[in-house]
């Protein structure tokens, strides 16, 4: 079984990456750890580093815990919902977990909801989190 999760350090991701964790233990799973890069190869440096970081943090806490994990940093210059769900398909993943982070209506309006990307778009089931 193949977990993947949308992973950016912050609080809803770290409640994503603790029960894709959970689901991992209890199905002997591996979860596949994604950082979505929206600019691409043309991303600052500073972006890249800090998302290597976060990836690095999330292994080793799935490490801890005796969890198997890939970390992929994503550069493609896909937004982050299309960079899920398309992974999740090349790596015929099992299930898609992301938190959700509050976003305005009008934020939702002018910049989109990655997470109603993803529910609307995986073929895979998808669990999220607030």
């Amino acid at each position: 079984m193949k977990i993947v999760v949308g992973y950016e350090g912050s609080k809803a991701c770290q409640k994503a990456l603790k029960v894709a964790m959970t689901y991992a233990k209890a199905f002997q799973a591996t979860v596949l750890v994604v950082n979505s890069q929206v600019g691409g190869e043309y991303s600052p440096k500073e972006k890249i580093i800090a998302a290597q970081e976060q990836l690095s943090f999330a292994e080793a806490l799935l490490a801890k815990n005796r969890v198997a994990c890939e970390t992929h940093l994503l550069v493609r210059g896909n937004m982050p919902g299309e960079d899920l769900v398309e992974f999740a398909d090349e790596r015929k993943a099992d299930l898609i977990v992301i938190g959700l982070k509050h976003v305005s209506r009008l934020g939702k309006l002018v910049f989109g909801s990655n997470a109603a990307y993803v529910v609307l778009n995986a073929r895979t089931p998808v669990l999220t989190l607030k």
